[in-house]
């Protein structure tokens, strides 16, 4: 469990990072859960957040509705967006979804067991 500040700065690097992908490059990284970031050591900040594992990102259009299609389900349990569940076309806001997640993990100190319906 971490302090609300140290949450703070996470998720802040973390939505930096994910804009950067969303509005920069149009694409959506597809599994953001905690064993896909990484904590980098520096010596003024402590530590940077990045993103890795690829593997399931996609490119989405670059127009509206930027939507994905859904072509099967994608992601790691306890992290997929409602959407997805739903087998329906999906956007950038899953990432943000699975982000949110992770921050009440974070802040709470334990993991929220129920599904989204």
């Amino acid at each position: 469990m971490l302090v609300e500040m140290q949450a703070a700065r996470l998720c802040s690097q973390l939505l930096q990072g994910l804009r950067y992908l969303h509005q920069d490059k149009c694409v959506l990284h597809g599994d953001v859960k905690p064993r896909n970031i990484f904590l980098v050591p520096t010596a003024a900040e402590g530590f940077v957040a990045q993103l890795g594992d690829f593997g399931l990102a996609r490119e989405c259009p670059r127009k509206a509705p930027f939507l994905c299609k859904f072509i099967g389900m994608q992601g790691s349990h306890g992290f997929i967006a409602p959407e997805i569940l739903h087998e329906q076309d999906y956007g950038c806001a899953v990432d943000i979804f699975a982000l949110g997640i992770i921050v009440f993990t974070l802040l709470a100190g334990y993991e929220s067991r129920s599904i989204p319906s």
